[in-house]
């Protein structure tokens, strides 16, 4: 994990939103500041973002961490790991409102989230980094009061923390894997071994029992089938005729239901004759419905014409008495006139002063503009000035970077053309574990291959003598059998003689073949034979499948064999490789590649690489940067002169606005004076337009009178001639009425109604009329069918019936028929499955037998090695050598940083060697201050070059030490940085947090923290 940059807001004392702090091109530096400025506030930061906690925190809230006055903190880090880029972004807000926590991975210009919240964030973090929290604060960032942790912790805690940056974890998730496997396999074996058991029944003997069975069923199955078939004929044949007997029944019912509608059928008819009648006169009977509707609307309409005459005479007379009052509030308006004549005479002047207003306006916002742009273009010259001299410093100071950084461009060439060759040897040493498995994997299944053909040849043996057994049995029961028919040779002829036949011994034709009685020990000696017979072809099949398994056995076992020698092969071929590619590297690297790392080669060219490549991309950017300086610097002198020239412009143009407001205003002045001599108003023109509104009103009111009387008039003459012409068509209405009706009087008489309302009830429309006449011939036709059918059935049914003896004798016969052939049906069915599932289960069996042999094999592995990987074996041996190489280094760097200690590794413990003190042995504890701080300082260095070195360990890219500086004397802050310099020489950052001015100058780069009394700010200077 290496830090990219860095962005916090209301977090401890950065109560601001801060610039993001840019630690990319960073490899050492120092974070320097005032006691209190916030210097251990920036790796708290880092972990924050990182893992949701810090240090100093203890069982206190995360929110004890939000600056005082801010209602919410957030951290966002930019960090590289694994050659990935990543963004954490935590928030955290005072109340208890809604936070955010998510991690984004970009690549380019693309965005993916990984994980939200906290919970999904801290585990994908653990991941990416490869540490938690605990190893984090003692292997890369060491916070204050946590720097000897791991020289003084617990032995527990510590052998956690190796294993984790070492990745030596990574036989413990085998271990439990391998022992996960392990039980697996077991159940499998024991769920085989259950399975057979339960397969015991699935024999040969059984299997042909059953298929007797079921022939004999065959045999049996048409014959109860035939007898079902007649019982089934027989009892429809009488249910037929039940049937038939029940439809006479209900039609004889149906007969007589239909005969009781006599009197309504005669209703029908009546009701259709009159229905006829009242046609004859429907004409006269409507006309006289119209003119009678006709009289009561007229009626209607004369009434609502009276009404509109009285209410339009009455509206008249308001409308003339509301005209005469508008035309004499116009005549009281003259002296009004007047006054509007006069004030129409000020628009030329007051016109005048409002352009001379608009002016002295547009003056003085120019003014103003002006004179803000002065101040503008005033503080912008200042500016300009400030980046020409910062454009001046960055040129410089580039340009002393530039000259004390470089690198060997040779050995650089050498890497490269190396790299190819150390990526191969890196992934041929990941394929060795694989390979190694796989040979383990021949060679077992060589040795089960070669079990299993050892087991299938037995197999073949024993089934080849019980073959020979059942073969002697069956010679000796036909040797036997032919005795017996020797002795009863009569016998035995006359059994294939048939009437007619010639006699085998007098050749002369047999006229009556005598009865054939066998003797009982014939019979018995035949059936002996037939099941010996039955017995070898058995024994035979039994041979001829144990042959063809056995040669797929030793087909397998060749093939295991072959494929034995293929890994081998394989094997060899790789470690050839492995060995060459070496040798290759060590050549190519001589005068650069480090003795300690001629092993290993690859891992020591490929960082070196990214080392060089790193340097070189740095002098690049330098360059540029360089070239990008120069350019600034000529363009800052450019604008500063603009700026000049602009500024001086900008004055001229104030000082000619200013003379020409004061001439406009004086002329306004005297305008204004004018005005008032006239009129005291303080604005005339809206006097004029209230009077002037006040003269249309009246005038506008005088108009609208004069039209609204004028229509009243209008409507009133209308609705007096209205009111006429209702009255004389409702008289008109009345006498056509009085004629309709003598008229159809006369008519309905005629026709026998005694008023045109009985003839207009009595009337049907055609779908009525119709109706009924269907319903009328719809009884008649059903009355006729009804007596045609009860007919039909009395002939079919004929005199005798059908008992219920006997329809309940003819149903128990067909059910007990049914019930015989559903029996049979479902014994041969179950005797088709079971013949079936012993079949199936036999072969299935024998499948078993294979797996259980496989699931043994697999068990017998895993559990060998889940015991080799246990913890208190292997791994303990790995983490003893891993501490007494890390012991090793850690003296040496401790005897360089103090020049009088060593370190020791003695009952997992480190223990101190005072070698002014005749090599005293001593506790870590009984160390002082700065000494404590000297051995830890060794610890961590040598500790994190450990981890750089090894191969498959969590890449420690890099390290913070926030503590102890300060109670050293300046012999061993010297050797100290000393020593801490030398770590950016293998590409790690590294970063102290110091305010020993004498440490911090001999830092290529430093962050420096300034304290203010509104929230802390940083600043990186190199």
């Amino acid at each position: 994990m290496r830090p990219v940059a860095l962005d916090v807001q209301g977090f401890t004392c950065f109560r601001e939103a801060q610039p993001t702090l840019d630690l990319s091109a960073l490899s050492l530096f120092a974070i320097t500041g005032p006691t209190g400025a916030g210097k251990s506030s920036v790796l708290d930061a880092v972990t924050f973002a990182l893992y949701g906690k810090v240090s100093r925190m203890g069982r206190g809230s995360v929110k004890d961490l939000i600056s005082h006055g801010r209602d919410r903190m957030s951290v966002t880090l930019r960090f590289t790991a694994r050659d990935r880029l990543f963004v954490v972004t935590r928030m955290v807000r005072r109340t208890s409102g809604p936070g955010l926590c998510q991690l984004d991975e970009r690549v380019g210009d693309v965005t993916t989230t990984l994980a939200s919240g906290v919970h999904e964030v801290d585990d994908a973090i653990e991941r990416l980094v490869g540490l938690d929290y605990d190893a984090f604060t003692q292997a890369v960032v060491l916070p204050q009061g946590e720097f000897a942790r791991f020289l003084k912790g617990a032995p527990a805690q510590r052998r956690q923390i190796l294993q984790e940056l070492l990745r030596l974890t990574i036989y413990n998730r085998m271990q439990r894997l391998a022992g996960e496997r392990c039980r697996d396999a077991k159940r499998d074996v024991e769920a085989a071994e259950r399975q057979l058991e339960a397969y015991a029944d699935a024999t040969p003997e059984a299997i042909a029992a059953a298929e007797d069975e079921l022939a004999r069923v065959a045999v049996v199955q048409p014959q109860v089938v035939e007898a079902r078939d007649e019982a089934r004929r027989q009892r429809v044949e009488m249910e037929a005729r039940v049937h038939l007997a029940r439809d006479l029944a209900a039609r004889r019912a149906d007969l007589a239901v239909t005969l009781k509608e006599d009197g309504a059928q005669v209703a029908r008819l009546e009701r259709i004759a009159r229905s006829r009648r009242a046609r004859q006169v429907g004409v006269a009977i409507e006309q006289f419905a119209d003119a009678r509707a006709r009289l009561a609307m007229r009626t209607a309409e004369h009434e609502s014409a009276v009404a509109r005459l009285a209410g339009s005479q009455a509206v008249g007379a308001t409308t003339h008495a509301r005209f005469d009052a508008a035309r004499q509030a116009l005549a009281d308006l003259g002296p009004v006139k007047a006054r509007i004549a006069v004030l129409r005479g000020l628009e030329g002047r007051l016109r005048h002063r409002d352009a001379l207003d608009d002016e002295c306006r547009l003056l003085a916002r120019d003014v103003a503009s002006l004179t803000r742009e002065v101040a503008a273009k005033e503080a912008d010259g200042r500016a300009q000035a400030q980046r020409l001299e910062d454009a001046m410093s960055d040129e410089a100071r580039l340009d002393a970077s530039l000259r004390a950084m470089a690198y060997d461009p040779i050995e650089l060439q050498a890497c490269e053309q190396g790299r190819d060759l150390a990526r191969e040897l890196r992934s041929l040493r990941a394929q060795g574990p694989a390979v190694e498995m796989k040979w383990r994997q021949a060679q077992e299944a060589v040795r089960e291959s070669a079990r299993i053909a050892e087991a299938q040849a037995a197999a073949l043996e024993d089934a080849r003598q019980a073959f020979a057994r059942a073969e002697t049995a069956r010679v000796e029961a036909v040797r036997r059998l032919t005795e017996a028919q020797d002795a009863h040779r009569a016998m035995t002829l006359r059994r294939h003689l048939h009437a007619g036949d010639a006699c085998p011994v007098c050749e002369q034709t047999v006229a009556t073949v005598p009865a054939v009685a066998l003797p009982p020990e014939l019979t018995s000696l035949f059936d002996v034979q037939n099941d010996a017979t039955e017995a070898c072809r058995t024994f035979a099949e039994r041979v001829t499948a144990h042959h063809d398994l056995h040669v797929r056995a030793l087909a397998a076992a060749d093939g295991a064999r072959s494929q034995l020698a293929a890994v081998e092969h394989m094997r060899a071929e790789l470690r050839d490789r492995i060995t060459s590619s070496v040798a290759t590297l060590g050549a190519d690297l001589r005068h650069y590649l480090p003795a300690s790392s001629a092993s290993m080669p690859e891992h020591w060219l490929l960082e070196r690489l990214d080392d060089l490549t790193a340097i070189r991309a740095q002098r690049e950017t330098r360059a540029r940067q360089h070239q990008i300086a120069q350019a600034t610097r000529v363009d800052a002198e450019h604008r500063v002169a603009l700026a000049t020239q602009a500024l001086e412009a900008c004055q001229r143009d104030l000082a000619t606005r200013r003379e020409q407001l004061v001439a406009r205003q004086t002329a306004h002045d005297q305008l204004h004076a004018e005005i008032l001599a006239i009129t005291d108003a303080a604005d005339p023109r809206a006097e004029l337009a209230r009077l002037e509104r006040r003269l249309v009103d009246a005038e506008g009111a005088l108009d609208a009178a004069r039209v609204e009387a004028q229509r009243d008039d209008t409507e009133l003459a209308a609705a007096t001639e209205a009111e006429r012409l209702a009255t004389r068509l409702c008289e008109e209405a009345r006498t056509a009425l009085a004629t309709i009706a003598e008229r159809a009087g006369q008519a309905l008489s005629a026709l026998g109604f005694a008023s045109a309302d009985e003839a207009a009830a009595a009337l049907l429309d055609d779908e009525a009329l119709e109706t009924l006449e269907a319903h009328a011939s719809g009884y008649t036709r059903h009355l006729a069918a009804v007596t045609a059918q009860v007919a039909d059935l009395e002939a079919r049914v004929g005199p005798a019936a059908v008992s219920e003896a006997q329809r309940a004798a003819c149903i128990a016969r067909e059910r007990d028929a049914e019930q015989a052939v559903t029996d049979t049906l479902r014994r041969a069915a179950q005797l088709e499955v079971q013949v079936g599932g012993m079949r199936a289960r036999a072969l299935h069996a024998s499948t078993l037998h294979g797996q259980l042999a496989a699931a043994r094999a697999a068990h017998e592995i895993h559990a060998r090695l889940s015991a080799d990987l246990k913890a208190d074996a292997f791994q303990a041996w790995l983490l003893r050598e891993a501490f007494e190489r890390l012991v090793a280094g850690a003296s040496t760097r401790l005897l360089e940083l103090s020049g009088r200690y060593t370190l020791q590794w003695k009952d997992d413990e480190f223990v101190v060697v005072d070698h002014d003190n005749a090599q005293e042995v001593r506790a870590a504890d009984t160390l002082s201050g700065g000494e404590t701080f000297l051995a830890s300082l060794a610890l961590a260095l040598e500790l994190s070059e450990q981890v750089q070195r090894a191969a498959g360990a969590v890449r420690l890219d890099s390290l913070f030490i926030d503590e102890g500086f300060g109670t050293l004397d300046a012999a061993a802050q010297d050797v100290v940085a000393s020593a801490i310099e030398s770590l950016q020489v293998s590409g790690r950052m590294v970063g102290i947090i110091t305010h020993v001015r004498e440490l911090t100058d001999r830092m290529p780069a430093c962050i420096v923290i300034d304290k203010r009394p509104d929230g802390s700010r940083w600043d990186v200077r190199t």
